[in-house]
């Protein structure tokens, strides 16, 4: 089972659809205007995607797990290196709310992830926060 879950997430992860594009794309923009080079949190969150370390670690962590390199956090700089980490970020979050029954995450949903973290959005009870609705409302515009 472990086997056909990974081989799923990697499909998915190597073909990101248009939706998990378009989702990321309107998290960039809220985070950051998409400013690749963006560092906010005191420093702790960095480029278009504000990506901490944690959430930077759980991607590639995944990373890993699917049999791609690892994506070091000293080249956050690079575009390619900031979206490979948001892609396997996105795939990370949207297998997390499935695991807990979210069967089709909305892009509601995994910006507030994104926004939150799993366990806020989670203590939450997914409810939307004004940021997931904005990311939400971009995702239907493009």
């Amino acid at each position: 089972m472990k086997l056909i879950l990974s081989i799923f997430l990697l499909a998915s992860f190597l073909e990101a659809s248009d939706d998990s594009a378009r989702i990321l794309r309107a998290i960039a923009l809220v985070e950051s205007g998409a400013d690749l080079r963006a560092v906010g949190d005191g420093g702790l969150a960095l480029g278009a995607w504000q990506i901490h370390a944690q959430a930077w670690e759980d991607a590639n962590a995944f990373r890993e797990a699917m049999g791609l390199p690892k994506l070091s956090r000293s080249r956050w700089r690079e575009a390619g290196v900031q979206e490979g980490v948001a892609k396997a970020l996105f795939s990370v979050l949207a297998a997390r709310l499935q695991r807990v029954g979210v069967r089709s995450p909305t892009p509601g949903q995994i910006a507030l992830c994104w926004n939150c973290g799993f366990a806020g959005a989670q203590a939450r009870g997914f409810r939307l926060n004004p940021y997931a609705r904005r990311v939400e409302g971009l995702v239907k515009t493009f």
